[in-house]
């Protein structure tokens, strides 16, 4: 949907299938990755079907909570959809070994690829400080989950 292949109505459908009857009811990990696939596509017409797996216990503890979608919900469909547009995760690979030539593995130690250019160290400070604030954020929300029990 995100890179124009499929429409959301599609696919929501499709996710609809699945949460009623198209997946074995018994826990796994991919019920976890339906709930978090529907999140991202503004779950409003499966958010019943998502309690319901949540009520099955179908959903691993601690991957995607009820709470994130009601936050989801409450973004509104808009914003929700337009961040997903926009995110660079979900572009379609056009070329395997564009994708991969830069990955360590295929380089003896200490060769650089050519025509890529290393990041700036402020960046790489920057996307740190990123993942460490993030962290942050989820512990913090763990702990607040923990605390309400």
């Amino acid at each position: 949907m995100a890179c124009g292949e499929q429409s959301r109505d599609d696919i929501v459908v499709y996710l609809q299938r699945l949460f009623q009857g198209g997946l074995a009811r018994d826990g796994s990990f991919v019920w976890s990755g339906l709930v978090s696939a529907s999140n991202g596509l503004y779950p409003e017409e499966v958010y019943d079907d998502i309690k319901h797996a949540y009520d099955d216990e179908l959903i691993e503890p601690g991957f995607i909570g009820l709470d994130d979608i009601d936050e989801t919900l409450q973004r509104g469909k808009e914003r929700v959809l337009d961040a997903l547009y926009h995110n660079q995760r979900y572009s379609l690979i056009t070329g395997t070994i564009t994708e991969m030539e830069w990955w360590a593995c295929f380089h003896p130690e200490g060769h650089v690829v050519p025509h890529m250019h290393p990041v700036a160290p402020a960046v790489v400070k920057q996307a740190q400080h990123k993942a460490k604030d993030k962290r942050k954020r989820k512990l913090a929300k763990a702990a607040r989950r923990r605390n309400r029990r």
